[in-house]
C-alpha cells in the first residue's frame, strides 16, 4: 500500500461514533484504509505515541486539554499535526482562561460565534479547528494535513540522505588517491591531498580562492569555460575535458577533467576530478565490470545474478513494507529451446532470445515505461527463461497480460539467414504480496507454476498462476496468503445450519459456519487455519467479514422468506476483547431491519470467557444494550460452567459435544437434564447440537433443551433455507 493510501489517525475524544463516521468519509473519499487509534486519557496517549501517527484530532477527554496534548507531542519529539474539534459555547465558557488566552478569544468579532474559539485553539497549537457536524470539511482538512506531513517527512528524509551522502563523499574524497576539488563560482573552496600534491600546493590555505582556470593552459581556457557553462546549464553530452594543465611553478602535464554536481557544507558546488591522461580510473573500471557481470550479453538485460541478488529482493522489500502494491512475478519459458538450438544452431537460439526480449519490453512498457529493462522489470534468468515483474497489478491484469504475450509470440517469426523460425512460450507466475515469503520461495513458486503451465499445455503456450490455496494444507506461508486473498477478494464460504426451537415449534434460527475454499474444491475449517490467522492478527478482520456477510444474507432471507429469522455467529477471542464490538454489532442489527432483541446472537467458547471473565461480563452487558445477545459454546467443558452464568449475561448456551455422546446412558441423561434445568433457571436457553441419528434425537428431546440442531434434522448449506418434506 502506497503512503497516502493509508492513514494512521489518532482521535482523542469521548464519542467513538463520531470517529467511525469520520473514518467512513475518509475511506470513501481519500484512503483505501484508515487505522484508528481512539483514546480519552493521558496514560493512553503516552502509550499510543509509541506508534507512528499521521494526524491527531483533539476533542473532549477525561484528563487532557489541547495545550497538554501539544506539550506532550513536543516533549516526545513528535511531528504530528493536531486538528481540534470546536467546543460548543457552553464548553467554551467552562474553560478557565489566562489573560493572554482571553485576548486570543477576543480576536474574532462578536457575531462570528461558529468559529469563535478558533484563534484560541490555534494559539494553543492546533493547525485548525472544525465543529463535529462538518464531517466532509474535517476529512478534507485531515487529508491536507496528512499530505503536508508526508511532504515534510519526505523532505526531512531526503535532507538526511543528502547530509549522509555528503559526509560519506567527503570522507571518501579526503582518503581517495584521485585528485578531487570543489569549486564555487570558478574558485577553489576545497581540495584533497592528491589534488594539492598534483599541482604543488603545500596546504589548502594556498589553494582557497584560486580560480580553477589558473591551473589550465591559456590555449585551453576558452574551451574549458564553454565546457563549464554547458555543465552548469545541465548538458551532459561531453562528460570529460582534455587539456594541458599548468602548475604554479610553470611546469605542465596533459590531463583530463571531469565535473559533477555536489554539495559542500550544505551548499551546492561543482566537483572537479583531474587525472593525468595515463592514469586508469579504477573506480569506473570496477563499476563497468560489475555492470558486465550483471548483464546478459545477448539481450543486454539483467541476468540471473542481478535478478536474484538485487532486483527481486528490492521489489519484495518494497511490497512487504507497503511502499508498493502487489507485484506479479512471471517466468516466460521458451518451449523446446533445445530442439530450436539443434535445428537452427546457436545463432538461431540467440535470435529467438533477442526477439522475445524485445517483445517483452514492448509489452511491459505501458506499465513501467520505455526503460523498464533498465530498471530490471525484464530480466533473462537463463537460456530458456525470462523473468518479468509487473508492479501494482491485480490477478485479472496478470491473466490478460500473459495471454497477450502468448498470442503475440504466436504471431511472431524470426528470420535467420534464409530460415524462418516459429516458437511458443509458456508462462508461470506468482503474486508478491505484503505477506510474501522469502526470495528463494518466490523463485520456487514461479518455477512450479511454469512446470504446471508446460504440463497442462503439452509444452505449447500454457499459462498458470500460482494459487496459495493449492498448498494451504501443508505450507503456512501459502495458508497466510490464501487467508489474505479470501479477506480482500471475498473468497471465504459461509454455511448455514437451521436450529429447531422446541418451545415455539419453528426453525427460524441459523448457525453460521466459516470455511476457507481450497484449490481442490475442499473447504478448510477454522480449526485448521486458526493458529496462522491469530499469528498474523487476522481473526478480528475475519470476524467482521463473517458478521457483515451473514447479516446481508439474513436481511435478504427475512425480506423474502421469514421475517422472524435469526443468526447465531461464532467469534474469536479478538472480538470478545474488542471495545468496538457492541457498536459494530448494534449497527449491523439495525441494518438487518429490526429492533427486536435477539435477532443476532454472538457466541464465544467457554474457554475464552473463562480467560477473560470480567471483560466478557462487560461485553455481554454492552451487547444487550444494543439488542444483541451473547451465547456460549462448548458449555459444560469446564468444572465451573454454571458459575460463568452468574457473571455473564448469556442468552444461549450450546452444550459441549461430549454431552450428546452420553445420552445413551440413563444416569447421564438425568445429569444432563439437571444441568439444562439449572441453565434455564439462570435465564439462559440451552442448545443441544450434533444430533446425527434418530436415537440421539429421541434422547435430546427428553432432557429439556429448548433448541436442537444436527445433520439428522438438516445439514448445513451455503444458503439459508428450511427443508420440508
Amino acid at each position: 500500500m502506497r503512503p497516502l493510501e493509508l492513514l494512521n489517525l489518532l482521535i482523542i475524544d469521548d464519542n467513538q461514533l463520531y470517529a467511525e463516521q469520520l473514518i467512513g468519509v475518509l475511506e470513501q473519499l481519500y484512503y483505501k484504509k484508515v487505522n484508528l487509534g481512539f483514546l480519552d486519557a493521558k496514560d493512553e496517549l503516552l502509550k499510543s505515541l509509541r506508534q507512528s501517527w499521521d494526524v491527531l484530532i483533539m476533542g473532549k477527554a477525561y484528563d487532557l486539554t489541547l495545550p497538554q496534548v501539544v506539550n506532550i507531542l513536543a516533549e516526545q519529539g513528535c511531528d504530528l499535526p493536531v486538528i481540534a474539534i470546536l467546543p460548543t459555547e457552553q464548553e467554551l465558557m467552562s474553560l478557565a482562561l489566562s489573560p493572554k488566552e482571553q485576548v486570543q478569544l477576543a480576536v474574532v468579532a462578536e457575531g462570528d460565534q461558529t468559529d469563535k474559539a478558533l484563534p484560541l485553539l490555534t494559539y494553543w497549537g492546533a493547525s485548525d479547528a472544525l465543529p463535529k457536524d462538518r464531517l466532509m470539511d474535517m476529512a478534507l482538512r485531515v487529508h491536507r494535513e496528512h499530505q503536508q506531513l508526508y511532504q515534510r517527512r519526505e523532505l526531512k528524509q531526503l535532507q538526511h540522505i543528502l547530509k549522509d551522502a555528503e559526509q560519506r563523499a567527503n570522507i571518501l574524497i579526503k582518503n581517495s588517491k584521485s585528485a578531487v576539488a570543489y569549486i564555487e563560482d570558478g574558485l577553489h573552496i576545497f581540495a584533497n591531498e592528491p589534488y594539492l600534491q598534483m599541482f604543488g600546493f603545500h596546504s589548502m590555505d594556498e589553494l582557497v580562492g584560486v580560480p580553477v582556470v589558473d591551473l589550465i593552459a591559456s590555449n585551453n581556457i576558452k574551451d574549458f569555460k564553454q565546457f563549464l557553462r554547458d555543465f552548469e546549464r545541465g548538458s551532459r553530452k561531453n562528460v570529460e575535458f582534455g587539456f594541458e594543465s599548468v602548475r604554479p611553478d610553470g611546469s605542465s602535464f596533459d590531463a583530463k577533467l571531469q565535473l559533477a554536481a555536489a554539495t559542500y557544507e550544505g551548499q551546492p558546488c561543482v566537483q572537479v576530478i583531474i587525472q593525468p591522461d595515463d592514469r586508469v580510473n579504477s573506480a569506473e573500471l570496477a563499476k563497468r565490470l560489475a555492470m558486465i557481470e550483471r548483464m546478459d550479453p545477448v539481450t543486454q538485460l539483467f541476468n540471473r545474478r542481478a535478478f536474484e541478488q538485487q532486483l527481486l529482493p528490492q521489489m519484495r522489500e518494497a511490497v512487504v513494507k507497503q511502499q508498493l502494491g502487489q507485484v506479479a512475478l512471471l517466468s516466460i519459458h521458451i518451449d523446446d529451446l533445445g530442439k530450436l538450438h539443434t535445428k537452427y544452431g546457436i545463432q538461431g537460439a540467440d535470435a529467438v532470445a533477442l526477439t522475445l526480449a524485445n517483445l517483452l519490453k514492448e509489452h511491459i512498457a505501458p506499465l513501467v515505461g520505455e526503460d523498464g529493462d533498465k530498471k530490471g522489470y525484464v530480466s533473462r534468468f537463463n537460456d530458456s527463461h525470462f523473468t518479468v515483474m509487473l508492479p501494482n497489478v491485480e490477478k485479472a491484469d496478470v491473466d490478460a497480460w500473459s495471454h497477450r504475450v502468448i498470442d503475440a509470440v504466436k504471431r511472431t517469426h524470426v528470420d535467420v539467414g534464409n530460415l524462418t523460425i516459429k516458437f511458443t512460450v509458456s508462462i508461470g507466475g506468482t503474486m508478491i504480496t505484503s505477506h510474501a515469503p522469502d526470495v528463494n520461495e518466490l523463485i520456487d513458486r514461479v518455477a512450479r507454476a511454469v512446470g504446471v503451465a508446460i504440463k497442462e499445455s503439452n509444452n505449447e503456450s500454457g499459462y498458470h498462476l500460482y494459487d496459495p490455496a493449492q498448498f494451504a494444507n501443508s505450507d503456512d506461508a501459502s495458508l497466510l496468503e490464501a487467508l489474505m486473498a479470501a479477506l480482500t477478494e471475498g473468497k471465504f464460504t459461509l454455511l448455514y445450519q437451521p436450529i429447531y426451537d422446541v418451545a415455539d415449534d419453528v426453525s427460524n434460527m441459523f448457525e453460521v459456519f466459516l470455511r476457507l475454499p481450497l484449490a481442490d474444491g475442499t473447504l478448510m475449517t477454522p480449526d485448521k487455519f486458526l493458529n496462522v490467522a491469530n499469528q498474523y492478527n487476522l481473526m478480528d478482520k475475519i470476524d467482521r467479514w463473517v458478521m457483515i456477510r451473514a447479516c446481508k444474507e439474513l436481511k435478504r432471507y427475512r425480506a423474502t422468506v421469514d421475517p422472524t429469522a435469526r443468526l447465531l455467529i461464532h467469534l474469536s477471542h479478538r472480538s470478545l476483547v474488542d471495545d468496538t464490538l457492541s457498536t459494530f454489532a448494534g449497527q449491523l442489527a439495525k441494518a438487518v431491519g429490526t429492533d427486536k432483541p435477539g435477532t443476532l446472537t454472538l457466541q464465544f467458547s467457554e474457554g475464552m470467557i473463562n480467560d477473560h471473565l470480567n471483560v466478557a461480563a462487560e461485553q455481554s452487558q454492552k451487547l444487550k444494550q444494543v439488542g444483541v445477545d451473547m451465547g456460549i459454546y462448548n458449555f459444560g467443558s469446564a468444572t465451573n460452567s454454571l458459575k460463568v452464568l452468574t457473571h455473564v449475561n448469556a442468552a444461549m448456551v450450546r452444550l459441549d459435544r461430549s454431552y450428546i455422546k452420553d445420552l445413551g446412558n440413563s444416569e447421564n441423561v438425568d445429569t444432563i437434564a439437571s444441568l439444562i434445568s439449572k441453565v434455564n433457571t439462570s435465564g439462559a436457553s440451552c442448545l443441544m447440537a450434533f444430533i446425527e441419528d434418530p436415537a440421539a434425537m429421541s434422547a435430546a428431546w427428553t432432557v429439556g433443551a429448548r433448541y436442537l440442531q444436527g445433520n439428522f434434522l438438516q445439514s448445513a448449506s451455503d444458503t439459508m433455507h428450511i427443508v420440508t418434506e
